[in-house]
């Protein structure tokens, strides 16, 4: 016989996988739990304040497309109809705010990339950064962080660039924890040599699935 945790681990495979958006799910005291798209409602009398997915390869992302990024007063990039255009002498900016899906497996690390292309087919790289800080409900904000990554321009204008991931270090925060972040080219960083604008396309953060938060948060 199943344990409730295979059960609802084997429901969450279809789940994800399939086109529908609600399942029962009989757990071993034989009462039935519904799962609604990623909220498990409680039913019968059912207690479900946490659910580990024990899966470490499947992740989603938040994404943040650059024509829907929050741009500020002062320091901003050229705004193009499908990105922003970084300064390559001037250091310019955008900001986000990401809070954690309930989704996502508590305490694990994130990893975050920008997309991105070039002006034209000069040879360079670009030095991407995000400077950010992380806060779980009712607790304090943390000290600001900065990561960045180098890629290159590959003296292509019409290809989409890709940077690796910078890590982002989340053992101390859980579901619906905040993340405040400013995103800059960092432009007059010696390893930033192409000499044109580089344009933003999307930058995202993925995360690693492995929880449900029932809809009862008390």
């Amino acid at each position: 016989c199943l344990g409730d945790t295979m059960k609802i681990l084997i429901l969450f495979s279809l789940l994800f996988f399939s086109g529908c958006s609600t399942y029962i799910v009989q757990t071993s005291s034989g009462s039935n739990l519904e799962v609604q798209g990623i909220i498990f409602n409680e039913s019968d009398g059912i207690t479900v304040d946490q659910v580990t997915v024990t899966n470490p390869n499947i992740e989603d992302d938040l994404r943040f497309p650059a024509n829907v990024i929050k741009l500020p007063g002062t320091k901003t990039p050229e705004i193009l109809d499908f990105g922003l255009a970084f300064d390559d002498s001037t250091e310019e900016e955008a900001y986000i705010i990401a809070q954690m899906p309930h989704a996502r497996k508590d305490f694990t690390d994130l990893g975050a990339h920008f997309h991105w292309e070039t002006e034209n087919n000069n040879s360079g790289a670009v030095v991407w950064c995000l400077e950010y800080k992380w806060g779980n409900i009712n607790g304090n904000y943390s000290n600001f962080v900065t990561k960045c990554v180098t890629d290159n321009s590959m003296n292509n204008s019409n290809m989409h660039l890709m940077t690796k991931m910078i890590y982002l270090n989340g053992s101390n925060y859980s579901y619906s924890s905040i993340i405040k972040g400013r995103i800059y080219r960092d432009a007059t960083n010696l390893n930033d040599t192409y000499n044109s604008d580089a344009i933003l396309t999307e930058f995202d953060i993925h995360y690693q699935i492995g929880g449900f938060v029932a809809d009862d948060y008390d």
